[in-house]
């Protein structure tokens, strides 16, 4: 039986997401805590690995606004690391 985690996260779609957040190997190992080896054998599809390694790669992925659909990734609006501007703010005057 195959897991879901198996089944929402291919190697292309980590290579694409990896692109997209211009991270390298090394910056999804650092946020996934999953080796740099370990990510190149699935990226390469050399093996897969085991699920809990899929799930803390798909979470990594998830803080940054990522989520994984069948044969693509979806973009989600996360919260910004400054805080935005107030309307009119620079207009205001006591």
């Amino acid at each position: 039986m195959t897991s879901k985690s198996q089944t929402i996260l291919t190697p292309d779609q980590c290579r694409a997401a990896r692109g997209f957040l211009d991270w390298s190997r090394g910056a999804l190992a650092a946020a996934s805590g999953v080796s740099v080896e370990t990510i190149k054998n699935f990226e390469t599809a050399e093996w897969s690995p085991k699920d809990k390694t899929i799930s803390a790669i798909i979470r990594a992925f998830d803080v940054h606004g990522l989520k994984f659909i069948e044969n693509g990734i979806h973009m989600e609006p996360v919260a910004l690391s400054s805080p935005a501007k107030e309307p009119h703010a620079e207009a205001a005057t006591p």
